[in-house]
C-alpha cells in the first residue's frame, strides 16, 4: 500500500535500475537491458574496447588502460614506448626496422653497422664527432689541417706517407735518413744545400764547394762544369759527382727516372748495356730477362754467318776448281797441237787419221 491508497508490486530481490511492475518482476530504466530477473546493466551501442560500461553509453577503462576515445580504453606503459607502441599494461611492441632495447625503448636497425658512428633511424647511420660521411656512406676521420703527404687515420691524427715523418699530428715532412747539415730536406732522401755548399753522392750530403776542391784552379778537375774562383758548378740538368778513379770533380747528366741496366749519356737520355734502345726512355732489359729468345735470336743469328761462310767458301772452291779445268785443258790442248806439228797426227771427234809426210 502505498501513500495514496494504492497496492504497488512488490519484487522481493528489488529491481536495479529499473523498477517493479508486477509481484517479482522487474522492468529496466531507458539505457540499460535486463541482465538477471532483478537486475539491470547499462546499455552502451558501440562497445567498450578494454573497459566496460559503467553508465548507458558511458565507459569505463580496465586497471591498466586508459580512455583513448569514447567507447575505446588503450593499454598504459608508465615509461612510455620509445620507438615503439604499448599493446598491453607495461608491455611495449617496436615499429618496423627497430628491435627491443629495454622494456620501454626500441633503437633502430642498421643491417651493415655504423662504423665510427651510429644508427640513427632504419638503414641511416649518423657519424661520431670528428668523422664525416663520406662518398661510400662511411664515417671517415676528419682532419681539418688535411694531411699532406700522408693520410688521416684518427679526427685530428695524420699517419705519414713512406719517406715521411711527424712534424706534428697533422703535418707530414720528408725524411733524410743521413741529415741533411748545412741543408734543407726536401723530399725523401734529398737535400737541397744551403747556398755556398753542394751535394756529393756519395756521402749523402751538403759540404763546401771551395772544400771540395782545396785549390782555386779546378780547371782539370770540373768535368761537364764551370769552374769559377776556384769552385766548381754544374749545369742545369747535371750533378756533381766524384771520380772514384783519379778523386776528381766531375757534372754528371741527370735522367729522370734513373737509367735501368743502362747508364745516363745525355740529361734524360738513356743507354742501354747491350747498345738497344731503352723501353719508355729509361728501362732497360737486363741480358738475364731476354732469357731464351736471346739465346735463340744468337743461334740463329750464328747459324746465318756459318751458311754465309760455307756459301763463301763454295764460290771460291768452285772458282779454283773452274780455273783448275781450264789450266788442264789449256796443256792438254798445248801437247796435241805440238804432236801434230811434230808427226803429223790430228785428232778428230769421229775417227783419227794419220797423215805421212
Amino acid at each position: 500500500m502505498d501513500g495514496e491508497n494504492r497496492c504497488s508490486p512488490v519484487c522481493p530481490g528489488g529491481c536495479k535500475n529499473g523498477f517493479c511492475v508486477a509481484p517479482g518482476k522487474c522492468s529496466c530504466d531507458e539505457g540499460y537491458s535486463m541482465e538477471t530477473e532483478n537486475s539491470c546493466t547499462p546499455i552502451c551501442s558501440r562497445g567498450c574496447e578494454n573497459g566496460f560500461c559503467d553508465a548507458p553509453e558511458k565507459c569505463s577503462c580496465y586497471d591498466g588502460y586508459a580512455m583513448a576515445s569514447e567507447n575505446r580504453c588503450s593499454a598504459v606503459c608508465s615509461g612510455g614506448c620509445k620507438n615503439g607502441f604499448c599493446v598491453a599494461p607495461g608491455k611495449c611492441s617496436c615499429y618496423e626496422g627497430y628491435s627491443m632495447e629495454t622494456e620501454n625503448s626500441c633503437t633502430p636497425n642498421c643491417s651493415r653497422g655504423c662504423e665510427n658512428g651510429f644508427c640513427d633511424a632504419p638503414e641511416k647511420c649518423s657519424c661520431n664527432d670528428g668523422y664525416a660521411m663520406d662518398s661510400g656512406n662511411r664515417c671517415s676521420p676528419v682532419c681539418s689541417g688535411g694531411c699532406k703527404n700522408g693520410f688521416c687515420v684518427a679526427p685530428g691524427k695524420c699517419s705519414c706517407n713512406e719517406g715521411y715523418r711527424n712534424e706534428t699530428e697533422i703535418s707530414c715532412v720528408p725524411f733524410c735518413k743521413d741529415g741533411c747539415v748545412n741543408g734543407l730536406c726536401v723530399s725523401p732522401d734529398v737535400c737541397k744545400c744551403d747556398d755556398g755548399y753542394i751535394f756529393v753522392e756519395e756521402s749523402k750530403s751538403c759540404q763546401l764547394e771551395k772544400k771540395l776542391h782545396g785549390h782555386s784552379d779546378c780547371d782539370q778537375n770540373c768535368r761537364n762544369g764551370t769552374c769559377v774562383e776556384g769552385i766548381c758548378t754544374c749545369s742545369e740538368e747535371y750533378k756533381l759527382h766524384r771520380n772514384e778513379d783519379d778523386n776528381n770533380l766531375i757534372c754528371l747528366p741527370i735522367c729522370e727516372p734513373e737509367c735501368l741496366n743502362g747508364f745516363c749519356e745525355f740529361p734524360g737520355s738513356c743507354v742501354c748495356w747491350d747498345g738497344e734502345s731503352p723501353i719508355d726512355g729509361y728501362l732497360c732489359q737486363s741480358m738475364d730477362s731476354l732469357g731464351s729468345l736471346t739465346r735463340q735470336e744468337k743461334n740463329l743469328r750464328h747459324l746465318k754467318w756459318v751458311f754465309i761462310t760455307i756459301g763463301a767458301m763454295a764460290f771460291i772452291l768452285a772458282i779454283i776448281v773452274a780455273m783448275l779445268m781450264t789450266y788442264i785443258f789449256k796443256k792438254r790442248s798445248y801437247h796435241v797441237d805440238k804432236n801434230e806439228r811434230e808427226f803429223g797426227v790430228y785428232f778428230s771427234p769421229k775417227r783419227a787419221d794419220i797423215i805421212r809426210a
